[in-house]
């Protein structure tokens, strides 16, 4: 076996740095959140034979591989519950893991806690209704504010693809 470098202390600042982005975006996209912790480790796990110094923007690029790494997921996951006959509902978002990016910053102190509480049940609806290409792209792009070329880049698709499943989700 060939020796392969491994860069695991050059990403332990970007780890510390991106890992409650990361998870909290990992969350929303499977509803689990040891699911969420599990794709995040095998994301940094991915980076280990990569210098992050060779990455142009690193936060994007974990973004990929954790996006890929959630659908991937969703998609096992969504065939599981097809044949499950119960009711399957996803964790509730943790406090810790309450990532709006600048969604509340101009909201009161005092109405933040009402807001947070149910934009956590707004997501939990969504998780349930669309599927996890879906959720993904509206992920990324709604409360992410990554750009349809960008996720295009990251999922493969086309731009047009993703314009269409972002205006599917929207109407679910």
């Amino acid at each position: 076996m060939k020796n392969q470098i491994n860069y695991f202390a050059e990403w332990e600042g970007l780890f510390i740095q991106y890992r409650p982005y990361l998870i909290s975006f990992a969350f929303r996209m499977t509803g689990s959140l040891s699911e969420a912790e599990d794709i995040i480790q095998d994301t940094f796990l991915q980076c280990a034979p990569i210098n992050p110094n060779d990455v142009n923007n690193p936060k994007s690029w974990l973004t990929k591989i954790a996006s890929n790494k959630s659908l991937d997921y969703m998609k096992r996951a969504y065939k599981k519950r097809e044949v499950y006959e119960g009711t399957w509902l996803p964790d509730a978002v943790p406090d810790s893991f309450q990532y709006w990016g600048n969604l509340l910053d101009s909201v009161a102190p005092d109405k933040k806690l009402l807001y947070t509480e149910s934009l956590s049940t707004a997501f939990l609806l969504i998780l349930q209704k669309l599927n996890p290409e879906e959720r993904i792209i509206y992920l990324l792009n709604e409360i992410f504010d990554y750009s349809f070329s960008e996720i295009a880049s990251f999922l493969k698709k086309s731009e047009e693809a993703c314009k269409k499943s972002a205006q599917r989700a929207r109407k679910a």
